[in-house]
């Protein structure tokens, strides 16, 4: 069979493919035998409902991942019942329109408990009052996921920690409005407000 087309049910570095999408990337391609693409698009359709319907942990740090990626992986979350952990740090997803949907995506699926390192399962459920999230190597989607369950569901939390992470200007700014929405936010650096002493050695601040 036609080995392009095969490759996103084996390489690890793409975003799984529902079996729409996957339809219209074949719809492109030439095979040898005009019977495999039928035989291709069954196979593909049967391993992704079987495999996203029943993982429970995905892992895809560090792969360089950006925009379209996102969406991708946006479409196949819903398909995606006991899906419990999600590992995207260091990816560089930026915030377009694909990362938006796929922070929206991980807000919209209801078995996830923990992104990133960010403990959704505990936040909906409004049980935290602090949330030290330093070195998690946090960039702007899971600024989007921690700024929309900290508008939404986190009503107690009070202190909230994210120096030195990979976060830009414009994942700082998302934060920065969400603080200052809810007043009970007193702080995105960790402080209590009684300290007598600060060392901010490595937290990465900047000049």
């Amino acid at each position: 069979m036609n080995q392009e087309l095969l490759r996103p049910l084996k390489d690890r570095r793409l975003p799984p493919l529902v079996p729409e999408e996957f339809a219209r990337r074949a719809m492109s391609k030439v095979l040898t035998n005009g019977k495999d693409k039928e035989v291709l698009l069954t196979l593909q359709a049967a391993v992704a409902t079987t495999v996203l319907s029943s993982v429970r942990e995905m892992s895809f740090a560090g792969l360089g991942w950006g925009d379209e990626d996102a969406a991708l992986l946006a479409n196949a979350l819903p398909m995606c019942a006991q899906l419990v952990s999600l590992d995207l740090v260091r990816n560089p997803f930026g915030g377009g329109d694909g990362a938006q949907r796929l922070a929206a995506a991980v807000r919209d699926t209801p078995t996830l408990e923990n992104v990133s390192g960010i403990p959704l399962k505990e936040l909906r459920a409004d049980r935290l009052t602090t949330l030290d999230l330093q070195q998690k190597n946090l960039g702007a989607l899971e600024a989007m996921v921690l700024a929309d369950l900290l508008r939404s569901v986190s009503a107690s939390i009070t202190s909230v920690n994210v120096l030195s992470n990979k976060l830009d200007v414009d994942s700082a700014t998302i934060l920065l409005k969400v603080k200052a929405e809810k007043p009970s936010l007193r702080t995105l650096c960790g402080l209590t407000h009684n300290e007598t002493e600060l060392n901010l050695y490595r937290c990465g601040l900047g000049a």
